[in-house]
């Protein structure tokens, strides 16, 4: 366990750092969060029961991924093809995309879509 104190950022706070910079570790400095509490946060914010129109971030710092290359190392550390990592994936994104639905629902009014995990 980490000696660090845990720091309580209140919603006006934080929504305040979020208007005010552009970047997910700009904000942790101003609040004193951990960048991926910040993220989690916001991410919690723009889903359901609360639908904020938070702007999007820029990531500062973040690695970029790049598909390609992580299939080919995944092929490679299982001793097997890069088609058939590609195979596999198409396999899983094809069963995901089979288990979302999309649906409207209201909100305080408001009428979004919202994606459901159907099982």
């Amino acid at each position: 366990m980490s000696d660090e104190k845990r720091v309580h950022v209140g919603m006006k706070a934080f929504l305040e750092a979020c208007e005010k910079f552009d970047t997910v570790g700009d904000i942790a400095k101003e609040t004193g969060l951990k960048p991926t509490s910040v993220a989690a946060r916001m991410s919690k914010y723009r889903g359901a029961p609360y639908f904020l129109p938070l702007k999007p971030m820029k990531r500062a710092g973040a690695a970029k991924f790049d598909s390609g290359e992580a299939k080919a190392l995944l092929a490679k550390l299982r001793g097997t093809t890069v088609e058939g990592v590609v195979a596999e994936s198409a396999k899983l994104a094809e069963k995901h995309t089979a288990k979302t639905a999309n649906k409207v629902v209201t909100v305080e009014g408001a009428t979004v879509e919202k994606t459901e995990i159907v099982a």
